[in-house]
This record gives structure tokens, C-alpha cells and sequence, in this order.
């Protein structure tokens, strides 16, 4: 008699059946929920078949362990059927382990981006250590394998960069620690290498090579070890691997990131164009600056990222020459081929004062003299030395006195000669002894000798 009645079912009960006979109780479920006859005998009961098969579905996905199954499964069970007795218990249990699940997957998630945000700052291996705590989870274990590979382009970097040191290399060796610096920057192996890249320059370098004066600002020199100085009216920072940079900076930056520019109120910053034709990131006293801007003193110049923080400064009133400063931590610094790390760049407009104490663009405590002035005089650069004597040494000889120019490479050494008030002036500075002093005068870049 039900066979011969079925006929008068509601046809989501002959799909009901069929999925559950092909062993699909959610299907099942699925069509009879969605029916217009929700409390027609055949529907509920067919639920209620469904609901049973749903909870054993779940009993057996929680038993082994797959809880987003029994969590789906016995939901849709509690959707057929009240769940009693041993069904409500199951359905308390997978609730809770689902949550614990969740919560998990919440944590896992967390640790992952944190290890993300230290690869991409180049800690690789305080990444892996954070993506070892979160076991097997799929999204760590592909977050693991993303910087394994990066650390293995470190290392392949870094292999390739001893070779060709030792195969006397260094501008393919400096091209394989650029790339090694870009992916983990603050690994130490990198300071250790830098220092043989520059053993080497050092060695290839002519160190016989013909002394030059100084006549042309594009020409850039290395004072000391006080500061890089730089005489040209528009001054690029960047990357050694960009041409027609003056400032290369050890930083993640575009091959040209921004130009200085002088005039006669002072200078002006304007960033470069990237691949994109989008200014490239600078940022002035926490403000981002994407056209021309006019710097003022004690600025602080922040170049791609805070990694790469300088301050520009006017330190002498009336004066046009600028300084660069590096600011306390910052890591973008600028890099020479010889190997120098520079934290402080003079932007040389007519002048350059040193000065043991007192107002001067740089103030150096042992200078051996009163002052020690650099200036641009009929298209020559020149020392001028007050309270002291010099001696000018380039390679293979020494100097009249009476030349002033500046000689690529060369040597100024300074004896002091003091007068009385000098001397007090020094002792209420609390600067030390002036004793007779050396100021090499290098050209970090190695320009050739221009035509004669």
C-alpha cells in the first residue's frame, strides 16, 4: 500500500531517496529542507534518515580527525532532526574542536605573517624559526618553503661573491653582494665580504697613478675619514649600479632615487621617476615629497624606507655648502667602490670649513690647526690652512708649500702652530692636544686622468 501511495509523495522525496541510496545523505538533506511540504509525513521521516546517516557521517570524519567534515556533517544533521543523546554529546565534542581548530588556524595565520614581514626585512632565519613552532599547517609550510628559497638565492649570491673574490673579481664580486644585501641585509658575512671586495679594488687600483688637481665639480673626493664631498649643483642619490649617481647609498633604493639641487637660496630636493614613471619614495620632515621641495636646515630625508634616514644640515650662516648626516641607526650608507662606508656627505658649494670647535660645516676636535678651509677659486680647488704649517705629499714626492690646489691623490700633513688664545680657546672646548695630523685626500671613484 506505501508503494502504491508514493506516487502522491512531493518529488523532493524520489531525489531524497535516490541520494541516499547512491550514499549522499547531505543531498538528501538539502532537497528536503528546500521543500514546500516541510511537515509531510514522508518528508520528516526522510529527514530523519537523513539526520541519522549525517550524524554517523560525523561520528566517523571526527574519529579520524577530519574536523571541518564532522563540523559540516553534523550541522546539517542538527538541521533534519532535534539531536538527542548520544548525537547531542557528538555534536558538543566536534563544536569544540572545531573552535580549537579555528583558533589554530587564527594563530598559525598570525605567525605566518609575522615570518612573512621578517623575510621581507631580510631576517630570514628569525622567519624560519617562527614558522617551526606552527608545524605541518599548509599555508607555514608554503610560507617555510618561500624563504628557504629566498635564503638559498642568499647563499648561492654569497658563494658567488667569494669565487670571484678570489678570483680578483670585484666588480662581479660587488654585483653578487648587491644581491646578497638585497635579500638579507643584515647578515654579517656581508661586512666581512665587503671588506675583501675592497682589498681587492685596493690592489687593482694603480696606486703609482699620476696626481691631478682638482679643476673639474663633478669630482668627488674622500676627506679624510670625516666625510665624501661632492661640489656639483645637482647631485643624484641612488645606487652604484645606476650611472650619474654621486652618492651611491647601501640602501634597497631605484638605481637614480632623488636629486639634490642648488641655487642660490640654498637647495632643493626632487625624487626620480621609477619604472612605472611614479616618483620614487622620499620623504621630508614625515611628509612625502613628490615634486620639487625646498630643504631647510636640520630636514631629515628619508629614501625608500626609515632604513635610509640623512639629515641635511647648513651648519656656517651665510654659507650654501650643505651636509648630509647619516642619522643615528640608519643603514643606508653611502658606499664607495674602495670599499668605505661614508656617514657623512659635504654637499661643497664655494667653501668647506673645518674648525676644531666653534661654527664650521664640519667640526673635527683633533684637527692640528686652527682651520682648515677647502675653496673653489678661477676653477681650481684650493686649501688654505690658519695656525699651522703644511705639507703636501702625492705619490712619489712632495709639494712646494706654495701650491694650494687640491691634488687627486694626495696628503696634506699639518703641523700646528698655535698662537695663546688659540690654545685657551681649544682647552675651554675640551679639545685634544693639536699634534701634527695627516688628511688623505682620495678619490674614492678613480675618475681617469682628464685630457691635457
Amino acid at each position: 500500500m506505501g508503494e502504491a501511495m508514493a506516487w502522491l509523495d512531493p518529488p523532493e522525496c524520489v531525489a531524497a531517496r535516490d541520494a541516499l541510496a547512491a550514499g549522499n545523505p547531505t543531498q538528501a538533506a538539502q532537497r528536503l529542507l528546500a521543500s514546500k511540504y516541510p511537515q509531510h509525513r514522508e518528508v520528516r521521516r526522510l529527514l530523519a534518515e537523513a539526520g541519522n546517516r549525517l550524524v554517523e557521517t560525523a561520528r566517523r570524519q571526527y574519529e579520524s580527525g577530519h574536523v571541518e567534515a564532522a563540523f559540516e556533517a553534523i550541522q546539517w544533521a542538527g538541521r533534519c532532526m532535534p539531536l538527542e543523546g548520544d548525537a547531542l554529546a557528538l555534536s558538543h565534542s566536534i563544536a569544540a574542536a572545531h573552535e580549537a581548530r579555528r583558533d589554530e588556524q587564527a594563530w598559525v595565520a598570525g605567525q605566518v605573517a609575522k615570518a612573512k614581514h621578517l623575510a621581507q626585512e631580510g631576517h630570514l632565519l628569525s622567519a624560519l624559526d617562527v614558522l617551526r613552532a606552527c608545524g605541518s599547517h599548509a599555508g607555514a609550510e608554503r610560507a617555510q618553503a618561500e624563504v628557504n628559497e629566498q635564503l638559498s638565492r642568499f647563499q648561492r649570491a654569497l658563494e658567488a661573491c667569494r669565487q670571484c673574490v678570489e678570483s680578483n673579481r670585484a666588480e662581479a664580486a660587488y654585483r653578487h653582494w648587491q644581491i646578497a644585501r638585497g635579500l638579507m641585509p643584515h647578515s654579517p658575512e656581508l661586512a666581512e665580504l665587503a671588506g675583501r671586495i675592497a682589498r681587492v679594488l685596493a690592489r687593482n687600483a694603480d696606486a703609482q697613478r699620476e696626481h691631478v688637481p682638482v679643476s673639474d665639480r663633478a669630482w668627488r673626493f674622500l676627506l679624510g675619514p670625516w666625510a665624501l664631498a661632492v661640489s656639483s649643483a645637482e647631485v643624484c642619490l641612488g645606487t652604484a649600479r645606476a650611472e650619474g649617481v654621486h652618492v651611491p647609498l647601501q640602501a634597497p633604493l631605484h638605481g637614480r632615487h632623488a636629486v639634490l639641487l642648488r641655487d642660490r637660496q640654498g637647495w632643493q630636493l626632487a625624487p626620480c621617476r621609477d619604472g612605472h614613471d611614479r616618483p620614487c619614495r622620499v620623504n621630508v620632515a614625515g611628509h612625502l615629497v613628490e615634486t620639487l621641495y625646498r630643504l631647510a636646515d636640520g630636514d631629515v630625508l628619508e629614501l625608500g624606507g626609515p632604513h635610509c634616514q640623512w639629515r641635511f644640515r647648513l651648519p656656517l650662516p651665510g654659507s650654501t655648502t650643505a651636509v648630509l648626516e647619516a642619522t643615528f641607526g640608519s643603514q643606508g650608507l653611502a658606499w664607495t667602490p674602495g670599499g668605505r662606508l661614508v656617514s657623512r656627505v659635504v654637499l661643497l658649494d664655494r667653501d668647506l670649513v673645518v674648525r676644531p670647535y666653534g661654527e664650521a660645516h664640519l667640526v673635527v676636535p683633533d684637527l692640528a690647526c686652527k682651520e682648515l678651509r677647502f675653496r673653489w677659486e678661477a676653477g681650481q680647488l684650493q686649501w688654505l690652512v690658519e695656525g699651522g704649517s703644511v705639507r703636501v705629499e702625492v705619490p712619489g714626492r712632495s709639494l712646494e708649500a706654495s701650491d694650494q690646489r687640491v691634488y687627486l691623490p694626495s696628503r696634506l700633513v699639518i703641523c700646528p702652530e698655535l698662537d695663546e688664545p688659540e690654545l685657551l680657546g681649544r682647552t675651554a672646548a675640551g679639545c685634544p692636544p693639536a699634534d701634527e695630523m695627516q688628511v688623505d685626500l682620495t678619490d674614492p671613484f678613480l675618475p681617469s686622468k682628464p685630457a691635457q
